[in-house]
This record gives C-alpha cells, structure tokens and sequence, in this order.
C-alpha cells in the first residue's frame, strides 16, 4: 500500500526535519548543555505543534498517519514526551493533545517503556545534571 508508506514516510520526515530538532533544542538540549529556554526556541516550539495539530486535524485518524499505530508514532510520542518532561502544557493544540492521550490510552504497554524514559528526563529537568569534567567538541557543557 504506497499511499499508507507515504503517509508514515511523511510523518517521519517532519518529525525528523521540523519537530523533535525544534522541540529537542527547547526542551532537551537546556538540560544536557549550556543553553537558555528563549522566546525564539519557544516560537519554533510552537510552530511545529501548530503544524503538527493542522496534519493530525486533516488526516482526522486515531494515529498520526491512520486508524493504525506505526513506526511514525513512535517517533513522534518520543519528542511530544519531552515537552511534558518539562511540564510544557500543549492543551492550546487540541489534536496534539488528543493523538497523544489516544496513544497513552490504546498503548499502555508502550506508554509504561515510554513514560520511564520521560521521568528520567522529568528528573533532570529539576536537577540539572553537571559535567565538570567533559570537554564537548560541539555543544558548551554546564561545568
């Protein structure tokens, strides 16, 4: 079924592009590295929910690419999760919101492997993790 690939393929692809680099760098990337939570991460934060809420309104399915779980879902759950990691409400996007419930609710074996990953970032959200002795080649690290 091409057309069903295609669609997995397209969530995939915006996951990939546009929303876990956005959410990652909002929500993640403050935790591990020396980086502030600013309004230009937060506008992008948005704009990608934005987006996100539109697909799921137009694909009108309990997952994001049909009435089926996929490989899409995984990935897109992973990045969503971050942003409740740190306690960011996306109620504003009724479709994020309910995709997600959807998923917590129909998948609760996945939900449980998931929702222990959230924690322990949960956890160093509240206790910001230091690397004093890490030298990172790319990033600035908390020391």
């Amino acid at each position: 079924e091409p057309k069903k690939r295609a669609i997995v393929n397209h969530r995939l692809a915006f996951n990939m592009a546009s929303y876990y680099p956005s959410i990652g760098a909002y929500a993640v990337s403050p935790i591990f590295f020396d980086y502030p939570r600013t309004p230009a991460g937060l506008k992008k934060v948005n704009y990608v929910l934005s987006s996100f809420d539109k697909i799921l309104e137009k694909q009108n399915s309990k997952f994001s690419a049909g009435d089926n779980l996929t490989i899409a879902d995984f990935a897109l759950v992973a990045a969503t999760l971050s942003l409740e990691a740190i306690d960011f409400s996306f109620s504003d996007y009724k479709h994020v919101t309910k995709w997600y419930n959807t998923f917590k609710q129909e998948c609760p074996e996945l939900w449980s492997v998931a929702e222990e990953g959230m924690n322990v970032l949960r956890n160093f959200n509240i206790n910001i993790p230091r690397f004093p002795h890490l030298d990172h080649p790319l990033n600035p690290v908390r020391k």
